[in-house]
């Protein structure tokens, strides 16, 4: 099985990838289009919102956008609410709002 290192991030994000701006700096992200959260869990008058969610390079800025921080991502301007490392902490995934 192939390996995969850090510099081979790039090749995931630079053909459907978009512009990222943080920091006077730019690179390119993937943005997952909104997703339906279900904000009171199973409960049946549950409150429905909708979050967009950035996915980057681990080392795509420095320092990375921290939550409150805000960001350009595609033409748009956002605040980030959220900010997590799944599996090998690698991509970044942020949830985002409409600044």
């Amino acid at each position: 099985m192939a390996r995969f290192g850090d510099s081979d991030l790039a090749i995931f994000f630079t053909d459907q990838g978009v512009a990222v701006v943080f920091g006077g700096a730019t690179a390119k992200g993937l943005l997952d289009e909104p997703e339906e959260l279900d904000k009171m869990g199973m409960q049946a008058s549950g409150v429905v919102g909708v979050k967009k969610i950035l996915s980057i390079p681990f080392n795509a800025f420095t320092p990375m956008p921290e939550p409150k921080q805000a960001i350009t991502v595609d033409g748009g301007s956002y605040t980030v609410v959220t900010k997590t490392a799944p599996g090998d902490g690698r991509i970044f995934e942020y949830g985002l709002k409409l600044a």
